[in-house]
């Protein structure tokens, strides 16, 4: 009896981010470029999965710049984070500081 072996690809991240980037430009639904790439489908909703709770799990900075005279520059900003979790703090505070509070909070 004769033995056959499925030939897996192993790809590296950054081989797999570049396919990410690319299937984000097509068009077609997940499982056709998977096909259209020889990726097996489960494999690449498996990397879209995983790509999707990394993006959750950081935080999104926007920065907003205020002209100094406006009252909204001195007021107190807050976000909410979910999970009852807000974060408070006033003009002036470092970035820096704010910065490493929100990664010490993150789930390890």
């Amino acid at each position: 009896m004769k033995h056959t072996h499925s030939r897996r690809i192993h790809r590296s991240p950054e081989q797999i981010r570049a396919l990410l980037a690319k299937f984000d430009r097509h068009p077609d639904s997940a499982r056709h470029f998977a096909l259209e790439q020889g990726i097996p489908p489960a494999s690449f909703a498996n990397w879209l999965r995983r790509r999707d709770q990394a993006k959750a799990r950081s935080p999104r900075w926007v920065e907003v710049e205020m002209p100094p005279e406006s009252p909204a520059a001195m007021a107190m900003v807050t976000v909410d984070l979910g999970q009852d979790v807000k974060l408070q703090w006033s003009p002036g505070f470092p970035a820096s500081a704010l910065a490493q509070l929100i990664r010490e909070l993150r789930p390890s």
